[in-house]
């Protein structure tokens, strides 16, 4: 009797470890993030909109500068969103002697987002933005 109740007692205490390891593997899921910026040099920006029309790249390292600023300030409060990834509006894709380095998508008026992902897809994530820091996004890229 004594061993049944101490397996009892183990096999308990095993689902309670358990239970919280999901919920903290729940709560990480949703914490915000800070997203590291490939330390690269970008010589590039090319800008695709809907089905992934090209629209323009951009090569003058000013307009690059002032993005990236743009991006270096906007490094906090990224999340992994709670169902599919949405489609964005523009796609602008960073890179390096004409390698990939990261992408950064802008989410369509009213949703107030940008997204930013990697090589893989396993790490995209989103970030809320002011309709005015939008804006200035998207003036500063001649997008509108």
């Amino acid at each position: 009797m004594a061993i049944r109740r101490k397996l009892g007692v183990a096999a308990s205490l095993a689902v309670v470890i358990a239970a919280v390891g999901i919920i903290a593997s729940i709560l990480n899921f949703f914490r915000p993030r800070t997203i590291d910026i490939p330390p690269a040099t970008i010589d590039r920006i090319t800008i695709t909109g809907e089905a992934g029309k090209r629209l323009t790249s951009i090569t003058d390292a000013a307009r690059i500068a002032k993005f990236e600023a743009f991006i270096h300030t906007h490094t906090s409060g990224w999340r992994q969103p709670v169902d599919t990834f949405p489609a964005p509006l523009y796609t602008l894709s960073f890179e390096k002697g004409g390698n990939f380095s990261y992408v950064i998508w802008i989410g369509r008026a009213g949703t107030n987002w940008i997204g930013f992902g990697g090589v893989t897809s396993q790490n995209n994530v989103l970030r809320d933005l002011t309709e005015p820091e939008r804006a200035e996004l998207l003036r500063d890229l001649n997008l509108e």
